[in-house]
């Protein structure tokens, strides 16, 4: 177990605490997996759909994601 000194620290750092490079990239991994997999299970979508234009997630969207979730 560590154990952490929360001096001086700002709200992002109390962030990074809970949401570590590891946890965003595995969130990230399989965001992107899973959008993936979705189009693969999925050939006959209409042509307009929204998952045709799919951009895999990066590392920052995700942290901004889970912020903006925080914050709700």
């Amino acid at each position: 177990m560590h154990t952490v000194d929360p001096t001086d620290f700002s709200p992002i750092d109390f962030f990074r605490l809970f949401f570590d490079d590891d946890l965003v990239n595995h969130l990230v991994i399989q965001t992107n997996k899973y959008a993936s997999q979705y189009q693969e299970v999925n050939p006959n979508l209409k042509e307009f759909s929204r998952v045709h234009k799919w951009v895999d997630v990066t590392s920052s969207e995700m942290r901004a994601f889970l912020a903006i979730v925080l914050l709700m």
